[in-house]
């Protein structure tokens, strides 16, 4: 039987979807990603209406989603941002470069700091 072809939108939700279903400590934060208009790509569509206490939307502030992201790693979650186009990361990269990437070194390996950053970029919409 031949693997049925998916876009790479759904593949994208399909994982998501896993990684809310094994582990209750994922959570999503971005803008517009909540339903019915579930992100500029469509990822997190389905995703606010089954966990809406772990899909969160944010005010258009890169900066300021990205460092809420690392405090609630910081405190055991596995938070996923959504930066909802790669153009924009550089406006978070104080707290990707400065924060995520060094928590664990700057404390000897005794915290982590994991974070998944999603930032698409050249992609259609649908």
């Amino acid at each position: 039987m031949a693997a049925k072809a998916i876009t790479v939108a759904t593949a994208v939700n399909q994982a998501l979807t896993a990684a809310f279903e094994q582990d209750d400590r994922t959570y999503l934060l971005g803008e517009d990603i909540l339903d019915p208009y579930g992100g500029a790509f469509k990822v997190t569509k389905g995703m606010s209406s089954r966990w809406p206490e772990r899909v969160l939307t944010t005010p258009i502030s890169e900066a300021a989603f990205t460092g809420i992201a690392a405090g609630m790693a910081l405190r055991g979650a596995r938070p996923v941002i959504e930066i909802m186009f790669g153009d924009f990361i550089t406006l978070a990269f104080d707290q990707i470069a400065n924060h995520i990437t060094k928590f664990s070194m700057m404390y000897n390996g005794g915290v982590e700091c994991p974070v998944v950053i999603r930032a698409p970029m050249g992609g259609g919409r649908g």
